[in-house]
């Protein structure tokens, strides 16, 4: 998985060729304007991103990944555009408050932590991937006696490396005994390869758990039907909210909101833009739906605010 991402980049940046050369370096462009100009002025777009998107990719890797995003930006918005990288949700939350970004692009989950923290946070809209569904499932060994998550204490469970934080945040808040650690309920919490190598030691009878994204889920059951037949899920994630684009409104500079929704949603039918944000690992960019809050309240039942 983490080489086929790496072809795609590469692959993709020698097809396209010029279109990578932004007409505003990621850094160069906030640079140029300095952190403490003031954000409703700026003539540049500023949008930053945390790094726990591009799971177990280097930082080589990761610029190439994000090379595309300003000129998907500029050529569906007219808006010259900068991107950067943040170690965790937390400092996007702090750079949108300092008016360092306009725009931030968050795990939903993450999202709501910081909105919770600080109200002024807005989701502008939703960034989906249809190839890779934002649920996940724990699956257990069927010939063994575990048969619910209170089975599985001081057990082994088997985590993907490449496991997005969706994913680790379900297997954190749902599939432990409720009031106890992830490390202190499980007797051990070990990471394997990537999904598939996981399933097959399950299936083999090492480990007692595996924690499973549905579209990896799904490959091992067409790709190894003999060996998913002994596995079954004893517990399954909601469909998460996909990747919010935030803001502080009065941040932005007049109108930016509206021009960036307006033609990033048209970015979907463009054929330039739409092979770009493969690359980018976006399907879609949408609006934010009228039962996003609903899901947001319920979302935060099953994963409360984190205190750190």
């Amino acid at each position: 998985m983490i080489k086929s991402l790496r072809m795609i980049a590469l692959v993709g940046a020698a097809m396209l060729g010029t279109v990578f050369v932004c007409p505003l370096g990621a850094g160069e462009a906030a640079d140029a304007e300095g952190k403490s100009a003031d954000p409703k002025n700026s003539k540049i777009l500023k949008v930053a991103i945390t790094k726990n998107f591009f799971m177990n990719l280097g930082n080589a890797v990761i610029k190439l990944v994000m090379q595309p995003f300003p000129e998907i930006v500029k050529t569906q918005t007219n808006l010259p555009g900068s991107i950067s990288l943040s170690p965790e949700s937390k400092h996007l939350a702090e750079q949108l408050e300092k008016g360092e970004c306009h725009l931030a692009v968050f795990q939903s989950h993450e999202f709501l932590w910081a909105r919770a923290k600080n109200p002024k946070l807005k989701a502008l809209m939703l960034a989906e991937n249809k190839s890779t569904p934002l649920k996940a499932y724990l699956i257990v060994n069927k010939e063994s006696k575990i048969k619910v998550i209170g089975d599985l204490a001081k057990k082994e469970v088997l985590v993907p490396g490449n496991s997005r934080p969706f994913a680790e945040a379900f297997l954190k808040y749902q599939c432990c005994k409720p009031g106890v650690a992830l490390n202190d309920f499980y007797s051990s919490v070990r990471k394997v390869e990537d999904a598939e190598m996981a399933l097959d030691e399950l299936a083999e009878g090492k480990g007692d758990a595996v924690l499973a994204e549905k579209a990896a889920w799904e490959r091992y059951l067409k790709r190894k039907p003999n060996a998913a037949s002994n596995l079954e899920a004893i517990s399954e994630s909601e469909d998460f909210i996909p990747a919010v684009i935030a803001c502080i409104p009065e941040n932005m500079p007049d109108g930016w909101c509206e021009i960036f929704k307006k033609g990033m949603i048209a970015a979907n039918g463009n054929p330039k833009t739409s092979k770009l944000m493969l690359l980018v690992k976006i399907s879609s960019f949408i609006e934010v739906p009228s039962d996003f809050e609903d899901r947001a309240a319920e979302q935060l039942k099953r994963y409360p605010v984190e205190n750190k």
